[in-house]
């Protein structure tokens, strides 16, 4: 299981990123390759996009009347995971 709690990316003042979450480090990534912003901003999100994952699957048989709520709970712990891959 990965490590829990809320993975945020932090810029330093040295220009690469840190993933970091109550426990401690978690990242480093550094801005030896292209997209390295980018990159930690994903990887802060992988959490978020395991739950939101997991959820839909975990939803995918439930009955017609309670289908559309979980489907739509999930869906938006998925639009939460990719705004927070996508830096917003």
């Amino acid at each position: 299981m990965y490590t829990p709690g809320e993975w945020r990316a932090k810029a330093t003042d040295e220009g690469h990123w840190l993933i970091v979450c109550n426990k401690g480090l978690i990242a480093d990534v550094y801005n030896h390759i292209e997209g390295y912003e980018a990159n930690a901003q994903l990887i802060a999100a992988a959490p978020d996009m395991y739950e939101a994952l997991k959820a839909i699957i975990e939803n995918r048989d439930v009955t017609r009347d309670h289908h559309v709520n979980k489907f739509f709970e999930a869906g938006q712990k998925v639009a939460r995971a990719v705004a927070k891959a996508e830096g917003k």
